[in-house]
C-alpha cells in the first residue's frame, strides 16, 4: 500500500517508548508500510529538543527569570525561512506599489503567525 505523501507521527510516552515504537512498527508493517529508519528515534523530551512540522519541542528557557519549561516554538529553520521571505519582499528592486507590498507582507506574516501562534 502506498500513501499519497509522507505521514508524520510523534508518540508521547512515559517510560514505555521502546514498547510503543515496536507496537507502532508492527501495525505499520501489517498495513504494508515501513517506518523511515533514519527519521525514527526515541527522545527524552524533558532533556532534549526535537523538530516536528516546523516546531521545536522540548525544554525551553523562560527569558524573564531563566527557569526551564517544556514547550514548543517555531524551529530555527522556519524562522530563517520567514526572514528570507520578508527580506526578498522588502528589497529596493521591488517596484510594486507600497499598498501591494504591504498587503503581501501582511498576508505572509498573518499566515505565519496563525500557524505558529
Amino acid at each position: 500500500m502506498r500513501l499519497p505523501g509522507p505521514t508524520h507521527l510523534v508518540i508521547l510516552s512515559r517510560g514505555k517508548a521502546a514498547e510503543a515504537l515496536e507496537w507502532t512498527r508492527g501495525v505499520i508493517t501489517r498495513l504494508g508500510l515501513t517506518l523511515n529508519a533514519t527519521k525514527t528515534c526515541i527522545r527524552q523530551a524533558r532533556e532534549e529538543s526535537f523538530n516536528f512540522l516546523g516546531y521545536t519541542f522540548g525544554p525551553h528557557r523562560y527569558r524573564k527569570d531563566g527557569h526551564w519549561y517544556l514547550g514548543a516554538s517555531p524551529a530555527k529553520k522556519a524562522v530563517v525561512r520567514i526572514k528570507e521571505k520578508v527580506g526578498d519582499l522588502l528589497v529596493p528592486s521591488n517596484v510594486g506599489t507600497w499598498p501591494e507590498v504591504r498587503d503581501r507582507l501582511n498576508r505572509m506574516l498573518r499566515g505565519w503567525s496563525a500557524y505558529y501562534g
